[in-house]
Order: C-alpha cells, then structure tokens, then sequence
C-alpha cells in the first residue's frame, strides 16, 4: 500500500478519535449532586455546614467503578499532554478491599497497556492513584471537583 495512502488513513482515525474525544467530554458531563447544607433535620448543623461524617459518606458514596474510570482517562489524558489523542481509554475492575475501595485499571494508549492502581480510604477521605509516572493523591473533594467541575 502506498505510504500517503497509509498516512491519509491514520490522520482520518487520528481526527475520528478526537472527534469522539470531544463527544464524550461534552456528552458525559454528569450533572453534580447537591451537596446539602443540612440534608435532614437529624443532623445538628448550628453553622449551616454539612457536619464531618456525613460530609464524608456523601463523598464516600461518588467513589465508584463509574466515576473511577473517566477519571483515569482524563488524568492519563492530561499527563499525555499533546499526546493525549494517544491515550485510548481506562478500563478498571473493582478489588474487594473491605471498607475501603480499590481498583485495578489498565489505561490503552497507542504505545500499549499501562498498569494503574487506585485505592481510596474513606477515614483519609482520599484515594491514592499510583501509575509508571509516580504517585498522587486525590482528597474526596478533588475527586468530586474532578467529576463535576
């Protein structure tokens, strides 16, 4: 096969993967759920602040296999830079790991597999992501803002 044939096909899949890229961040932005300043009139709230603990079984409960994978992918993505056209998708699966979660992902990009773990504690209130790149943490709070911006 001739090689500008070659190339032709490759920039047409290169500008189909950006276009799908883009439908999916418009289309798959989730509308974020309120954070309620005093959800029920159980809960003492003299400031008007959700109290602690129920602060964090709200945060808790957004820590799941649906919002773990699309931010893998954004953070792949995001790493990747210019690159970023490269990185394909983040596949994970869900460990049992008692009152924590943990999840095993695999983020394919043009180069091949590449191995990510993330584990999330609730009494931290943070899930740790660590990748070939290194370690970084995530308080609950930057996960939500990362889900909902």
């Amino acid at each position: 096969m001739d090689s500008k044939i070659v190339l032709a096909i490759l920039f047409g899949l290169l500008i189909g993967l950006l276009f799908a890229g883009t439908l999916y961040l418009v289309f798959s932005r989730a509308t974020a759920p309120a954070l309620a300043s005093c959800p029920t009139p159980d809960f003492s709230c003299e400031s008007g602040e959700l109290p602690a603990e129920a602060r964090k079984d709200f945060y808790w409960e957004l820590v799941s296999l649906e919002k773990v994978e699309p931010v893998c992918l954004n953070q792949a993505r995001a790493y990747a830079g210019e690159n970023s056209f490269a990185v394909l998708g983040c596949d994970c699966t869900q460990e049992d790991a008692g009152a924590d979660k943990a999840y095993d992902c695999v983020v394919s990009a043009l180069d091949g597999d590449h191995p990510v773990k993330i584990d999330c504690i609730k009494d931290d209130e943070k899930c740790i992501i660590e990748s070939e790149v290194g370690i970084v943490e995530f308080s609950f709070e930057e996960l939500y803002q990362e889900i909902y911006g």
